[in-house]
């Protein structure tokens, strides 16, 4: 997939490749998806919810996702996770992004739109 800077890429959590995501961040392309439930990652940073965020955003954060490159070197990759509980489906999604400047809300409606 050939994607410009500023694009967004919007994508179900059926495709990882944490190597593509780096390569997509480095070239300034953001993308949102879903984190899998077995995922390992370290947090890093709270980030703030805004108080007009509706209810449901129930985490905001930094973290970093390891994973092993080309040349089998590990590397680290800084992104985003936003936790959402859909009360409705009684469901807790979480959405893994590089995007660092859209409030909480807005990751979870970008990939609602997919």
């Amino acid at each position: 997939m050939k994607l410009k800077p500023h694009q967004i890429a919007i994508f179900d959590r059926g495709y990882v490749d944490y190597q593509q995501y780096a390569k997509w961040t480095n070239d300034g392309v953001h993308f949102v998806t879903r984190l899998k439930d077995n995922a390992v990652y370290q947090g890093l940073q709270d980030l703030d919810i805004s108080d007009s965020c509706p209810t449901g955003y129930i985490k905001d954060e930094k973290i970093n996702i390891s994973y092993t490159d080309e040349q089998k070197k590990e590397q680290v990759i800084l992104l985003r996770r936003v936790v959402y509980y859909d009360v409705e489906k009684k469901k807790i999604l979480q959405f893994l992004t590089n995007i660092f400047d859209m409030d909480t809300e807005q990751i979870g409606l970008l990939y609602k739109q997919r």
